[in-house]
This record gives C-alpha cells, sequence and structure tokens, in this order.
C-alpha cells in the first residue's frame, strides 16, 4: 500500500515537471515571437527604465531633505522628550513612574528624618 502512494507521488511529480517544462517552452515561443518588435521595445524599455531612475533620484533626494529636517527638529527638542524617545513608553507612563519614584525618595527622606 505504501509502495502504491510513493508510486502515485512519483507520477504526480513527474508529470507536474512535465507541465513545468511545456510552460518554458510557451514562454520562449512568446519571447521568440516578439523578437522582431526588439528594437523599439529595448528602446522603450530604456527609456521607462531611465524615467524609473529619474523618478527614484527625486524620490531619495526628498527623502534626504526629510531626513536632515527630522534630525534638526529632534536635536530642538528639550532634553525629557529626547529621553521619552528612547524609551518605549508613552509619556503618561513615564510621568506615573517619575512621580512614584519620588514619592519613595520622600517616604525614605521621612523615615530617615522620624528615625533620628
Amino acid at each position: 500500500m505504501a509502495e502504491e502512494e510513493r508510486m502515485k507521488a512519483g507520477r504526480t511529480e513527474e508529470a507536474e515537471e512535465k507541465r513545468r517544462q511545456d510552460g518554458m517552452g510557451e514562454e520562449a515561443e512568446e519571447k521568440g515571437s516578439q523578437d522582431g518588435m526588439g528594437e523599439e521595445t529595448d528602446a522603450e524599455g530604456a527609456e521607462k527604465a531611465e524615467r524609473e531612475l529619474s523618478e527614484l533620484e527625486k524620490e531619495n533626494e526628498r527623502l534626504r531633505k526629510e531626513n536632515e529636517l527630522l534630525k534638526e527638529y529632534r536635536a530642538s527638542l528639550p532634553l525629557k522628550e529626547r529621553l521619552y524617545d528612547r524609551i518605549p513608553l508613552t509619556v503618561k507612563q513615564l510621568d506615573w513612574i517619575i512621580l512614584i519614584l519620588l514619592a519613595v525618595l520622600v517616604g525614605v527622606v521621612a523615615l530617615g528624618l522620624l528615625d533620628r
């Protein structure tokens, strides 16, 4: 029974391989039929590639300028906000943490004074 399954799997693989090869042959035939128009297609393709390249260069330049502006903006932020940017918590969460730590500090100082 296991042998039959292996044989079926082998046949399926062979059939799929044959389909792939047939598909490649059709693609080659289509490319061959387009070779007559190759010169026009190549010129249009080169022109299109140049346009895409120039558009990408423009986009790259725009992103560089935006990055510079962002760096300037971040440098102008106060120390507290620059610190907040480095820690993956919200501002409210950090403010609560700071308040709790200050309360603990005040409690320790108060207990130290009472213990004297």
